[in-house]
């Protein structure tokens, strides 16, 4: 309880986690995959998840306790979308506004389910099809 005492009283903390899994092929080929994450908290309302795959690619949020904000590669690309409507536009186009909504929405989920279980029962499922 130590451990969980002085957590509760840390104005800032943070965590990393390798985290990897293999899956197995029926031909007997062995894939692994994996990501780095370090979770930051700044009591009271701030935390900041920072991702790295395997493949070098980078991701993650920020809460600033007002605001949540993603970024990657294609959070920067929506924004150049974004710009390109009001330079040519003068307003978002319908088009961006919902693409943008889904992307951001299937980021969300891409994080809440990337090390569940039954994610990584598809995905190996999903992998074993196209061997």
């Amino acid at each position: 309880m130590k451990a969980a005492e002085f957590l509760a009283k840390a104005q800032r903390f943070s965590v990393k986690a390798d985290i990897s899994y293999d899956v197995i092929q029926d031909s007997g080929q062995k894939l692994e995959f994996g990501a780095s994450r370090t979770i930051t908290v700044k009591r009271p309302d701030r935390i900041s998840v920072d991702i790295v795959d395997r493949d070098g690619t980078k991701r993650g949020f920020r809460f600033d306790g007002k605001q949540i904000a993603f970024f990657g590669l294609t959070d920067l690309f929506l924004v150049a979308i974004v710009v390109w409507d009001f330079a040519t536009r003068g307003r978002i186009h319908s088009a961006t506004l919902w693409g943008s909504a889904f992307v951001v929405m299937s980021q969300v989920l891409r994080l809440m389910m990337s090390g569940t279980e039954p994610w990584l029962a598809f995905a190996g499922w999903a992998v074993r099809l196209v061997n």
